[in-house]
C-alpha cells in the first residue's frame, strides 16, 4: 500500500512539473519572438468571439530575424517582415512591410494580443 501511495506521489509530482515546462511566461513585447497559438477574435458591431478548434487554427512566428510568418489551418496566410514599435514594454503597434496599415499589439495576461481594426486576435506562446 505504501509502495502504490509513493508510485502516486511520485506521479503527481512528474505531472505538475510537465504543466509547469509547458506554460511559456511573457512579461514583455521583447520576448514576442518565437511561434504563437491563435486562442480567440473578439469584436466588431456586436462583440462577438470566433474561438480556436481543431478544424479551424492558426499560428504566427515572429522570426527573430524580423520574419513574420501566418499560417491558418497550416496554410501560408501571411509572410512580411516586421518591426515592433513600442509605446512601453508591453504594448506597442506592429508594422508589416507591404501594409499601409499598422496593428496594435500588447501582452496581457501571459497572452499577445493583436488588434486589427475593431477586432482582437488573442494567441498564447508556444515556443
Amino acid at each position: 500500500m505504501k509502495l502504490l501511495l509513493l508510485v502516486l506521489f511520485a506521479f503527481s509530482i512528474v505531472s505538475c512539473a510537465k504543466q509547469n515546462e509547458d506554460k511559456v511566461n511573457v512579461t514583455t513585447l521583447g520576448q514576442i519572438t518565437g511561434e504563437w497559438q491563435w486562442l480567440s477574435t473578439c469584436g466588431g458591431i456586436v462583440e462577438n468571439c470566433t474561438y480556436s478548434s481543431d478544424t479551424n487554427y492558426a499560428v504566427i512566428d515572429f522570426g527573430s530575424n524580423s520574419k513574420y510568418v501566418e499560417l491558418h489551418n497550416g496554410i501560408v496566410y501571411m509572410e512580411a517582415d516586421y518591426i515592433i514599435i513600442k509605446g512601453n514594454e508591453t504594448s506597442g503597434r506592429i508594422r508589416f512591410s507591404g501594409q499601409k496599415y499598422e496593428s496594435t499589439v500588447s501582452i496581457v495576461n501571459n497572452q499577445l494580443e493583436i488588434g486589427r481594426g475593431e477586432l482582437v486576435d488573442t494567441y498564447k506562446k508556444i515556443n
